[in-house]
């Protein structure tokens, strides 16, 4: 038996048909779907949503941790470090190679992972991490084909 999964159909005959098998009985989402494939409706392809590698900037002069601003760590480095699937994601859908680039941007004293990744297309080097980011900050459910559109931009992609 295939999994269940929450699947969007739009503009069905019956209009916009969500599939939940959280909150439909197996007849009812197995049924549902039958009837939805008969008719040559096909499902919303799912949202793009990339993983990040954490990393903690460190204030403070010297290394010396400022205990005033809670220890001196900040969680919003985020966007810089992207998994390896993500970064996987990206080329397969943009075009490029995945490799290991250099996770120390410098500037400032913090900690970084061990890896980061980047893109390589045409001869440059894109941090995976920064373009996945535009899928976090325009998500496609919300805003569709506005983080493929600036990432295409960044690389330009026609």
């Amino acid at each position: 038996m295939q999994e269940r999964k929450r699947l969007v159909f739009k503009n069905t005959p019956w209009g916009d048909r969500i599939l939940n098998p959280l909150v439909m009985a197996d007849w009812n989402y197995d049924g549902w779907l039958a009837v939805l494939l008969a008719e040559g409706c096909k499902p919303e392809p799912e949202p793009f949503v990339p993983t990040f590698i954490t990393a903690r900037i460190i204030s403070g002069n010297m290394g010396e941790v400022n205990q005033e601003i809670g220890n001196g760590t900040q969680e919003n480095f985020m966007g810089h470090f992207a998994t390896e699937e993500t970064a996987n994601a990206l080329a397969k859908r943009f075009g490029g190679k995945v490799i290991e680039i250099d996770p120390n941007f410098g500037g400032g004293v913090h900690t970084v992972p061990e890896k980061a990744y980047g893109i390589q297309k045409d001869g440059k080097v894109f941090n995976a991490g920064v373009l996945a980011s535009y899928f976090i900050r325009m998500p496609e459910n919300e805003f569709p084909g506005a983080a493929e559109k600036a990432v295409k931009i960044i690389l330009d992609v026609k």
